[in-house]
Parts: C-alpha cells; structure tokens; sequence
C-alpha cells in the first residue's frame, strides 16, 4: 500500500492499514486470488489490478463549460468532507451556483475518520495528507474547466480538514480545552478558509447554521450533519449549543463490509416486499455495495422482519455469512454492531444535548438533516432503530449538503459572510467526552 502510495494511487483504507477493513485489496497479475494492499510486501518488480471507482461519482461539471464569459466573476467553494470533497462554482453577479461535483477525499487511505488521519500528520505525513487533499480540490477544479483558475476558493470542512489543507500542524486540535489558535476566518493566498468554533465543531457546522438561517429564528431548530462525524446544532436567535459525537464512519458506508459512499452502484434503500428483499440503487446498476441511508434501512428492515433482534443479533441462517444483497456483497454481524455503536452515539448525544439545552423533542419546530446521509434517509425508519426520537420523525427535512450550501452563500453575500462570522459569539460547544449523562445514554441507546 505504501508503493502504491509513492505512485499517487491512493486506495482506501478505512482501518488505516491494520489489516482489518479489508478495503485495499489487489490481485497480482495473473493470479485469480485478492489479498490486502497493507499486508502484502512484493518482491521485485510486479503488476496488480485494483478497484477504482473514482468515475461512479456524480457530477455536473459539464454544464459550466462555456456558460460564463468573464471567470472574474466566479469563485469556487469547496465542502472539504471527511469521505468525498464537493464543491461548486458560483456567479458572484448573480449569487446563483453554476455548477457542482465531488470526487472522493484520497485521504482515505489513511483511515476512514479525522481521527486517524491527525494521528499520521503528527507522525510526519502531514506533507503527504496536505499534498492530496490539495491535488484533489485541483482535480474539481479542472472539472470545472478552471485549470489555473486564480479566483477566489472558498473553504469549509471540520476544523482538522481546513489544517490539513493549510499544512497547519494538528497536534493543538487534540490538546485540551480543544480552541485551536486558528478558528477565525483567514485568507492564505487565493484560499479563504471560514470560521469554526472549536476543534469538533468546525466551519461546516456553521456554515449549516447560516444556511438553516437557525442564527434569526425565534422558534428551536435542530441541525444534524450525520456523515464522518456526528455533528449536530440546537437553538435559535438567542443561543445555540452544539456538540460532536464520535459517530465513526459507519454512517457513510466506512466501517462495514461491503460500505461505500454514496455513489453510482450503492444500495441506498430497501424494503421487503413479502420476504423478498427489494433494493433501491443509485444509479439504478447493479448493487456493488451498500452507503450510510441503506445501512440505516437495512438494519429497520431486518429488525421488522424478525432476523434481527433488539440486541442486535443476526439470527440463523445469516448470523455466519451474512445477509446477501447481491454478488458478493453482504450485511453481516458485525456491520450490524457498527451501526449500533454509531446510531447510540448519535441518540446519546442528541438526548444529551436537549437536556443541557433545557427542551424537549416536543419543543424542537424543525430538523434539519444534512449530509450525503441525509439526501436519502427515510426519517421514520431512522427514529425504528432509534436514531431519531419518534416525535421528530415527522418534523425532519433533508437539506442535502448544508455545509457548502452556507459556504456558497458567504461566498455570495457579504452580509452572509458577517453573520457567519458574527456566529461564534452565540454558540457554545457542550462537550460530551466526559458527560457522565452521555455514557449512561449511549448504554442505553445501544437496543435496537
């Protein structure tokens, strides 16, 4: 996995080369066996084959070509996620976006989660991650046909993915109180990075903040952005209190057998129809795996029909081989305990936060689900496995990518930008590591 590294092929590894993910596979030329890319130590010279699905991911990028006769009048904003990076290029006359993509965030070969990432720059990858993340916002650029494009980049993301991208090092993001020096909005060259409030609670979920609009509300809402991280917002106009959850990447595919992110091929719903299962696939091809919304839906589905029960144990006769989906892919035991971990640590953290807050379900007006989870996840089905309360089921709206959708707009609107900076005088983060009443929940909250 390291040559193929040196070589800018950069295959994902949810595990960060323990050998326990899986994802890195190869097959050396001529041979008919796969083996694990970080387990593997070739002798000499060789040729191998490996999966590359960078071209599944969805994009507009065409239609821009053409469309706008002076690039002065654009900027680029950029969601650097943990999974996939995606951005759009905006008209700054007439404050509309023009185009959008993503492609996949290559630092994924160092583990699914920030976590593990900020763990190989303070070892001295930090060059290397910058590097990658850097050619890979180059790469939408010229998706965008802006090679060389020398406008304004507007960047949000967590806090750890912004210093990734700077070449800031990491090691005040993980050290006590957690209020890294750079949170503010700051400029280094064409790059403009947006502000966040502390280490967990980044530019993203601000910028989810401004697009809600929660900062001149008067009635409660609650922003989720379920992705990597579990993050999540509660308030309105007169105070906002947010909290991160270590969700781990479950929730988008990372973590789980046959996971992916949501793109072309990917299972992202299903329903029994008697006992026969019945999938809903994006891109409408041929099932190659299984993202964050058809986890969620899976797991509902087999918990109605019996073949799991509130433990989460996957009965007889799948509790060996898994549940089969297609072709060699499978929902099995153990992808079932990492929803679990991950839907409890959401729940936990969603109780734990109306409780700091002093509300209650009942006094929440609106859900705002963001992320690529959120784009298909059946809200009811989400409160069945008790992500969700069942009271807020009903008041649940998907919004898609909040974070570049409040990025596009301080990009537009110069009196977006100031409310967003203005944001960090009213939201407070509630930490949650050492909640004693998080820990109880998340026990809790682990029953199906």
């Amino acid at each position: 996995m390291e040559l193929m590294r040196r070589e800018g092929v950069f295959l994902p590894a949810d595990c960060n080369g323990r050998g326990t993910c899986g994802k890195c596979r190869v097959r050396f030329a001529g041979e008919a066996k796969w083996v694990k890319a970080c387990e593997t130590r070739p002798d000499g010279a060789f040729t191998v084959e490996y999966e590359d699905r960078e071209e599944s991911l969805w994009g507009e990028e065409e239609l821009l070509e053409g469309a706008v006769a002076d690039p002065q009048a654009l900027a680029a904003v950029v969601d650097l996620g943990t999974t996939t990076i995606e951005a759009a290029v905006v008209d700054l006359k007439t404050r509309k976006a023009l185009s959008h993509t993503a492609v996949m965030n290559r630092q994924r070969s160092y583990g699914a989660d920030v976590v593990s990432r900020i763990d190989e720059a303070n070892k001295g990858k930090l060059s290397d991650l910058q590097r990658i993340v850097r050619t890979d916002v180059e790469r939408l650029l010229e998706r965008f046909h802006l090679s060389g494009f020398a406008g304004e980049v507007v960047l949000t993301g967590n806090t750890a993915m912004q210093y990734l991208f700077e070449g800031r090092s990491c090691e005040e993001i993980m050290k006590p109180p957690f209020h890294p020096a750079e949170l503010s909005l700051r400029k280094q060259g064409q790059y403009t990075f947006l502000p966040g409030l502390t280490s967990f609670i980044g530019a993203d979920v601000l910028c989810g903040v401004l697009h809600c609009g929660m900062d001149q509300k008067e009635e409660l809402s609650l922003l989720l952005d379920l992705g990597t991280n579990g993050e999540m917002a509660l308030g309105n106009k007169n105070r906002i209190l947010a909290a991160s959850t270590a969700a781990g990447p479950a929730l988008e595919g990372g973590n789980i057998s046959c996971g992916m992110p949501a793109l072309k091929g990917a299972i992202s719903g299903m329903r029994f129809d008697g006992e026969k299962p019945v999938f809903a696939v994006i891109g409408d091809e041929n099932p190659v795996g299984i993202c964050g919304s058809g986890v969620i839906e899976m797991l509902y589905e087999l918990r109605m029909q019996e073949l799991v029960d509130e433990t989460g144990w996957l009965k007889p006769p799948y509790e060996e081989t898994g549940f089969p989906l297609a072709e060699a892919v499978s929902f099995t035991q153990k992808d079932i305990r990492e929803v679990q971990l991950a839907k409890s640590a959401v729940r936990a953290g969603l109780e734990t936060l109306m409780k700091s807050y002093g509300c209650e379900p009942k006094d929440i007006a609106t859900v705002y689900l963001a992320g690529g989870l959120g784009k298909g996840l059946d809200p009811q089905k989400a409160a069945g496995i008790g992500l969700l309360p069942a009271e807020l089921a009903e008041k649940t709206e998907s919004i898609g990518n909040s974070a570049l959708a409040g990025a596009c707009l301080a990009a537009t609107d110069p009196s977006a930008r100031k409310r967003l900076e203005a944001l960090p005088s009213l939201m407070e983060e509630l930490p949650l590591s050492d909640s004693p009443i998080f820990a109880d929940l998340f026990m809790k909250f682990m029953v199906l």
